[in-house]
């Protein structure tokens, strides 16, 4: 039994054993017995009644001097207490106080503790009075430990309260967590990109979440070197200007400029073909290998014909014309024709782009010509499959034809009934470049040219001054819903009916938008992605029924004209309205709340490159909403100017119900709601049925949805090697996408995005150590379902032997997902065989991870029982995965900040190598 130091009446030598065993945290076995309980003391309140003052005995607070307690670190422990009661303690009323360190379940009334202070009354005898209790003591883990202490353990003061003397609470401890004194974190997104992963690094806010759209590798050794599919043959060659369309039953096209033959004399144009939706591709097809150069290949196809457009420079002395070949056998073998180009002089023409119309099999290219001394816009088309081609046809208007310049067209073409094809291109009459468009149709008159064309139309509408380049174009078709319910009789002169009955009638309207976007350099001389676009007034009604099906009036319109054009300065003539003119930016896919660690650096607003943008039509309109998919090449990751990685935008249109006016309800989840089930503008017509005056509107707006990456973490192969430590992230630098229509959707844990297939180039394969560049290949991804992922850090070097106590992160795991980590260590620059395995400290199944942050563990032969591992070398490994079948509402799991607690080392971190040996 413990035994209490009375302070009073003893002699000194006995008083400074006594100081010694408090500070030596001692109970002292010389003490005296334990006193009786303290005496009652009576106090008057007026009248003669009395109450009982009695003491109240609390601990206020407990510290540690350093906090956090340092791991094998002796740690100041300074416990408060305090006589908060009425009442005084007699001086001879000694008593305990305990300290509880991890016990296995909360301290009982009278347990002893880890650490005994024996404590004098004198010390807190008057109400009010506090004093600090010290003592010294030594964590060998770098854990969360639990504390509780206790004050008057054993009972010895009789107290107003004695429900109060355990600290914090009887059930809720104090928590310490006690570290190490180094530490290394990854908390940046650039940290994170020197790592190794298929799960989605892009957020410049630095995450990583299970977030993919498109295909990625699982197994581990693809993480490294990625396994998108590539499309050209693995041929050591510059193969830039890919371009990709969708053929029937699953069948993909590529075409591209490849410098195999020469690299800088001697390109010609490549193709390759998929019939299984991507997932493998032909050997590479030469469409053309003539002499000189063939480059920025176009591609179109239409009932069995493939066409490819190129810019040739066979005929030096011509310059660069413009040639023409088709293929009746799905690319195997081509047919060429040319040049389609009618000028006689050496002048250069090059950019072609083409389209077909679907109705009558007609082809359309448009091309930068300068036969007339400047850059100017030039047409041709063919009725017989490219075999014959028309004159040439001037496009644009001509204001001081010899002191400006067109350049860069695009083309692309409207069905009917509005039966239309619209050229973009860059144009520096009023500055250093603008977005510009026009209009034209076929002239069946054998009297006049091909087509005619409109006035030219500026698209941008910023001061003179910024340039804006690289236009590109799509055509998006656009809906509405029309409902009529109507009752009808025998005598109704609108709809008679044998029966009087309610009669509801339903339409769906489809009318087109056009759509640009262009890199724009008036916020960023670095360039941004601007977008518009403008409608057609016609609206065609495609679908109709009535219920009952036995009525057979039909009431409702068959075209719906809507007011989309506006007055020119001129007699009778109209243009388009453009509406947008805005940069593009997406939302994020489903930020999952709480995700960023609270000690997370903001990023800073640097600005970022990005150029090259693609566009398509979405292709699952009307069961969504319709838009247009928008592609682009994007450095925000890391290394400007470096790494580039291809990013893509949904651009949605609301499905307008008429005549209610508002959008038709798009399903999606509740945490990540659609723009599209709201509008803000609209364009609105006036109709009657029966006499009765309705009206029907459209909605004006295109919404951004989520932007998304293709990948994000591509490296160099080149640099997969002892090398890395200086060239991490080791990027490589992916450009100029193309994209089609695919009616896919990708995503994870629920999140479902409509996204489109993709091609691109990019120098993944290139030999860093040549100087220059002489390797890129086409690649290729589709949209794919990701429910898991992995992330694989880059190895920390700590530069010395060192032991690895603790991982830890921050980050959320909603329903229905998972989390693992793993770590191994070792004593080499890169893993092989002398490094330990992957593992945690759970083992289920054969497999050791951790579930949450823990204590780092070294494998032994029955497992992950030793703690604190000690090398130089260390390494973590994220899985994230959602559960098929379980509840999945598009909330992602997501970490954003890592750290690893070590002791040793040297005062310096490397972040070397991370793969070797696979």
């Amino acid at each position: 039994m413990r035994k209490l130091l009375i302070f009073v009446g003893v002699g000194f030598t006995f008083l400074a054993l006594t100081l010694l065993a408090l500070t030596l945290n001692l109970p002292t076995e010389s003490s005296p017995p334990r006193p009786t309980p303290t005496p009652i003391v009576t106090v008057q309140e007026g009248e003669g009644v009395t109450a009982q003052a009695l003491p109240d005995l609390v601990i206020e607070e407990i510290t540690f001097s350093p906090d956090p307690p340092l791991v094998n670190r002796p740690v100041q422990i300074m416990m408060r207490i305090k006589n908060q009661g009425p009442g005084s303690l007699p001086i001879t009323n000694n008593f305990f106080a305990d300290l509880y360190i991890n016990p296995p379940q909360p301290p009982a009334v009278g347990q002893h503790g880890d650490i005994q202070w024996p404590v004098q009354a004198v010390w807190v005898k008057n109400p009010g009075q506090a004093y600090t209790l010290t003592a010294q003591y030594t964590f060998t883990r770098t854990t969360t430990f639990n504390i509780w202490a206790q004050i008057d353990t054993d009972g010895n003061v009789r107290e107003g309260n004695e429900g109060n003397n355990i600290f914090p609470g009887p059930e809720t401890p104090k928590p310490v967590r006690v570290v190490t004194s180094k530490s290394v974190q990854h908390i940046t997104a650039q940290d994170f990109q020197k790592g190794f992963s298929n799960l989605d690094l892009s957020p410049i806010t630095g995450l990583v979440r299970l977030n993919a759209v498109y295909e990625e590798p699982w197994y581990e050794p693809d993480i490294y070197t990625r396994t998108d599919r590539m499309v050209s043959d693995p041929v050591n060659s510059i193969k830039t200007e890919a371009k990709i369309i969708t053929g029937p039953n699953n069948t993909l096209y590529a075409v591209w400029t490849d410098g195999r033959n020469g690299p800088v004399f001697n390109k010609d144009i490549f193709f390759s073909y998929s019939t299984d939706g991507g997932l493998t591709w032909s050997s590479d097809i030469t469409v053309c290998g003539a002499y000189g150069n063939q480059e920025s290949p176009a591609l179109a196809y239409h009932n069995g014909r493939l066409y490819v457009v190129w810019e040739d420079s066979r005929n030096s002395s011509r310059g660069y014309d413009i040639y023409f070949a088709y293929s009746t056998d799905g690319g195997l073998h081509w047919n060429e024709v040319g040049p389609i180009n009618d000028d006689s002089g050496n002048a250069r023409q090059v950019n072609p782009s083409i389209t077909v119309n679907p109705t009558n099999g007609h082809i359309y290219v448009v091309w930068q010509d300068q036969r007339n001394g400047n850059n100017d816009i030039y047409f041709a088309m063919s009725a017989d499959g490219g075999q014959t081609w028309s004159r040439n046809v001037f496009v644009t208007d001509y204001p001081y034809a010899r002191q400006q310049s067109q350049s860069a067209p695009a083309i692309a073409y409207v069905p009917p009934p509005i039966d239309k094809i619209y050229v973009v291109w860059e144009d520096d009459r009023y500055d250093s470049g603008d977005i510009f468009f026009t209009w034209g149709r076929e002239c069946s008159d054998p009297d006049c040219a091909p087509a005619t064309f409109h006035i030219d139309q500026k698209v941008n509408k910023d001061d003179p001054g910024a340039r804006q380049r690289e236009p590109t174009i799509a055509v998006s078709p656009v809906y509405l819903r029309m409902t009529y319910s109507r009752e009808v009789s025998p005598e109704d002169t609108c709809c008679p009916s044998p029966v009087t009955q309610t009669v509801i009638f339903t339409a769906l309207y489809r009318g087109y938008s056009v759509h640009f976007a262009w890199t724009d350099e008036r916020e960023d001389p670095n360039g941004d992605i601007f977008y518009a676009w403008t409608f057609d007034s016609t609206f065609e009604r495609v679908w109709w029924h009535v219920e009952p099906p036995t009525i057979t009036c039909d009431l409702l319109p068959t075209i719906l004209e809507f007011p989309v054009y506006d007055c020119a300065d001129c007699c009778g003539c109209t243009l388009n309205r453009i509406y947008g003119d805005v940069k593009v930016k997406g939302k994020e896919i489903c930020p999952t709340p709480g995700c960023l660690a609270p000690d997370k650096p903001l990023p800073t607003e640097e600005p970022f490159a990005q150029k090259n943008p693609a566009m398509a039509p979405r292709g699952l309109a009307p069961l969504l909403p319709p838009g247009v998919h928008i592609a682009w090449a994007d450095n925000r990751n890391y290394e400007p100017g470096i790494n580039y990685d291809i990013f893509l935008v949904n651009t949605c249109n609301p499905i307008m119900q008429a005549p209610e006016n508002v959008p038709v309800s798009t399903p999606s989840p509740p945490c990540h709601p659609s723009p599209c089930n709201e509008c803000e503008n609209k364009i609105c017509v006036p109709y009657s049925v029966c006499d009765e005056q309705k009206q029907a509107c459209i909605c004006a707006d295109f919404y951004f949805e989520d932007e998304y990456t293709v990948n994000d973490n591509v490296k160099k192969h080149g640099y997969l090697n002892q090398d890395y430590l200086g060239m991490a992230p080791a990027s490589a630098l992916q450009a100029r996408p193309s994209i089609a229509t695919s009616g896919l959707t990708g995503g994870s844990c629920g999140c479902r995005i409509e996204a489109p297939y993709v091609v691109w180039d990019d120098n993944r394969r290139d030999d860093p150590y040549d100087g220059r560049e002489t390797t890129r290949d086409i690649y290729f991804a589709r949209p794919g379902t990701n429910n898991k992922g992995i992330y694989i850090s880059p190895i920390i070097d700590v530069g010395a032997k060192a032991k690895w106590y603790f991982l830890e992160y921050w980050g959320v795991t909603p329903v229905g997902t998972t989390v693992t980590l793993q770590t191994r260590t070792g004593n080499t620059p890169w893993p092989d065989a002398s490094w330990t395995s992957w593992t945690g400290s759970k083992c289920v199944g054969g497999k050791c991870y951790y579930e949450g942050p823990a204590e780092i563990v070294s494998p032994t032969l029955s497992g992950p029982t030793e703690l604190y591992p000690e090398s130089r070398y260390i390494q973590y490994k994220v899985e994230m995965e959602c559960c098929e079948g379980c509840f999945q509402d598009c909330c992602l799991p997501c970490l954003s900040s890592f750290r690893i607690l070590y002791e040793g080392g040297l005062n310096f971190v490397y972040i070397p190598l991370v793969l070797k040996n696979y």
